[in-house]
């Protein structure tokens, strides 16, 4: 699924990959610290500050650009409450939200540079051979369910379905049988990934005696994603990008009043959320 399909699918699935929403936020530094010390194997003040930073860095994400996250959901909202069974959504006002919530979001990874110096400047030279090591395993399972495409797709399948009902409630069958038709047209390009996995590999591997060159590695990666990715990767996952942003805008454009209601409360539960867990009140 894009992460650009509404603004809100993009921006809960930042927050953790927890299909309960409201787990997601009260456990989401707990979890970030968790996935890190799977990497690094981090001692007990480094998971402490992982979770600190995250908090810092989703309080930064929420108050950028004049707060306009926040405005954004007022907008999703307000277009929302709009919609009954004799007013259908303004599909063209929620592709101008998506697509600013696109342009919003892109520009948030530039925040986290500082946050993630943070941690990867304690790192030990233990610590780095272990991500790499980690990262070699990871290489080796992942071969392995290659040769299990099937099994790849059923997963990824699952994981959107399940996705879609947290914020559409029920799919009807149509939807359902929509959604399998689209995926099986549009393959997630699984070997090309595994590829830049390993080419990727290769170099954090060269940077192990290094520490600082890896750290800075790191940090650089984070921040410019796709300068670290083949072309034919970029290609072919902008490409999917592309026609996912249409089908699953189209799916929500046709969505029932009902479901579409049930979107609105889960937008408004999730910027309520946010805002209790992980913005300070101002001033303090």
């Amino acid at each position: 699924m894009s992460g650009k399909i509404f603004f809100t699918l993009s921006f809960a699935f930042i927050i953790a990959s927890c299909t309960q929403q409201r787990m997601a936020f009260r456990f989401a530094d707990t979890a970030a610290s968790w996935r890190a010390d799977d990497y690094f194997d981090l001692n007990s003040a480094q998971k402490t500050q992982v979770e600190k930073q995250l908090k810092v860095f989703l309080h930064e994400a929420y108050e950028n650009n004049d707060r306009e996250i926040p405005k954004l959901f007022d907008k999703a909202d307000q277009l929302l409450a709009n919609v009954n069974d004799q007013n259908k959504l303004d599909c063209k006002a929620a592709d101008k939200i998506r697509e600013d919530a696109g342009t919003l979001f892109a520009n948030i990874p530039a925040l986290s540079a500082s946050h993630i110096k943070t941690l990867t400047d304690s790192l030990s030279e233990k610590q780095i051979k272990y991500f790499i090591d980690k990262v070699a395993q990871d290489i080796k399972e992942d071969e392995q369910k290659l040769k299990k495409p099937d099994d790849l797709h059923d997963r990824r399948l699952k994981r959107t379905l399940d996705n879609l009902k947290v914020f559409l409630g029920n799919l009807t069958s149509q939807q359902e049988n929509a959604v399998r038709a689209h995926m099986k047209a549009n393959p997630f390009p699984f070997a090309e990934r595994l590829k830049n996995k390993k080419a990727n590999y290769e170099k954090t591997k060269q940077l192990g005696d290094n520490p600082e060159a890896f750290k800075n590695f790191i940090v650089d990666f984070v921040q410019s994603w796709r300068n670290y990715q083949s072309a034919e990767y970029l290609k072919l996952s902008d490409e999917q990008r592309l026609q996912n942003e249409k089908f699953y805008q189209q799916l929500i454009c046709d969505s029932s009043t009902q479901q579409l209601h049930f979107l609105r409360k889960k937008l408004s539960d999730i910027k309520k959320d946010f805002e209790e867990f992980f913005v300070p009140a101002r001033g303090n």
